[in-house]
């Protein structure tokens, strides 16, 4: 009976010790998306394929939209152009238009539809679908393409939000449009404060 008990012990113990060992290793779902958007393909109003990596040791100031949007981009991109002429030489900040329209928005057309805005904003666009869901799914986007005029036009459904990342490239803060450029500005004086690095 004694030895029965011991044989149920250990196997218990087995148990839970490589239960303990697969909790370990089993990858984290935060460790598998947290640097997923850093190495995404966009391509910016030049034509060069750019990622986020290449923004490092900046504070971003990150606004998900396309060209065709009638109300809320034009907004946000004026409220962004504000942000930057309250911020003035502030260097340590990059603003970035990214389109969900990787079908339509091209280099060309970006650049147009940049040009009554603020020309530190600079406008990406992705380089295909696949590299759109990536980003989408670490910045927790909801994006969907409605067709109007009987299929003959697409307008990209998007939350209207800002994020701000830090220097590395994480994700510090989301801002829900519409928000103060005095509360953007606030948090990226906060994060300076901070080191600019989320730990």
């Amino acid at each position: 009976m004694r030895k029965s008990v011991c044989i149920i012990i250990a196997g218990i113990m087995g148990l839970v010790v490589v239960g303990a060992a697969a909790f370990l290793t089993w990858p984290k779902s935060d460790a598998r998306t947290a640097h997923d958007h850093l190495a995404v393909a966009l391509v910016n109003q030049q034509g060069v394929t750019v990622d986020m990596r290449d923004y490092r040791g900046k504070f971003l100031l990150v606004y998900f939209g396309y060209s065709q949007c009638r109300r809320d981009c034009p907004q946000a991109l004026g409220l962004m152009s504000h942000t930057l002429e309250m911020l003035g030489n502030d260097k340590e900040v990059q603003a970035l238009f990214i389109s969900l329209d990787a079908a339509r928005d091209t280099p060309v057309r970006l650049e147009r539809f940049m040009q009554p805005f603020h020309p530190a904003i600079e406008a990406l666009a992705f380089s295909d679908r696949d590299a759109m869901k990536r980003m989408s799914e670490v910045f927790e986007l909801f994006t969907a393409e409605t067709s109007i005029n009987s299929g003959t036009a697409a307008v990209t459904d998007h939350e209207p939000a800002f994020f701000l990342l830090d220097r590395s490239g994480e994700i510090l803060d989301r801002f829900d449009f519409p928000v103060a450029p005095e509360e953007i500005i606030g948090a990226i004086k906060d994060h300076q404060q901070d080191g600019g690095i989320s730990i």
